[in-house]
């Protein structure tokens, strides 16, 4: 994995069609348009399958999605046992992500210094990347300031986002979402690898 530099540049994020924080939207749903994004490479561990996109020094969504589609998840360490469990069915869905042509890309809050710690922790082989005041999350319609987690689910102790994974095709396109606002539900390995491979599947028509 590419190590991140000590440097983070001053514009952090833009999105596209001025889709930034949007306080109190729902999160995205299956048939929505993902919101377009660029991001420094240096606030992300970036793996193999997208070195190059990360060497650029800015990494878009665009180019994250080339022509296959991304698994983007959202991640923070303080949901506690809820995360870990996250963290472990992802390290373990990677491959199998890969074998249906997709990527993964996980977000967390956590600073980007600490990446590398989770990375090693959990042996992590995805892109690993922090969501700078959760700014991500919230245009994923994850995460609130108006609507903390901690005030109505217990064992939170801190302002985190919405659990979150979401399989967004090549246009771009919601094509599953999965968010769990009780943080009870643990992640269903079927229906987000059905929808890879209906992604993948339907790309590989267009291109026959």
């Amino acid at each position: 994995m590419i190590t991140p530099s000590s440097s983070l540049a001053q514009v952090p994020y833009w999105f596209e069609k001025n889709k930034g924080i949007q306080s109190g939207r729902e999160p995205l749903c299956p048939g929505d348009q993902a919101p377009g994004f660029s991001l420094p490479a240096s606030y992300g561990l970036w793996s193999e399958g997208v070195a190059d996109v990360a060497g650029s020094g800015r990494v878009t969504l665009n180019d994250l999605l080339g022509s296959r589609p991304v698994v983007v998840s959202f991640y923070s360490p303080h949901t506690n046992a809820y995360g870990h469990a996250q963290l472990e069915t992802l390290v373990r869905l990677y491959p199998k992500i890969r074998a249906l042509g997709g990527e993964l890309l996980v977000l967390t809050p956590e600073p980007v210094h600490q990446l590398p710690r989770i990375a090693s922790f959990y042996q992590v082989p995805f892109s690993l990347v922090h969501d700078a005041d959760h700014r991500l999350a919230a245009a994923f319609g994850l995460y609130s300031p108006a609507k903390p987690a901690w005030q109505r689910v217990s064992g939170i102790g801190e302002s985190v986002a919405l659990p979150g994974t979401y399989v967004i095709a090549p246009q771009g396109q919601v094509a599953y979402a999965f968010t769990d606002a009780d943080f009870d539900k643990p992640l269903p390995v079927r229906p987000l690898l059905t929808a890879l491979y209906y992604v993948r599947d339907q790309r590989i028509k267009k291109a026959a």
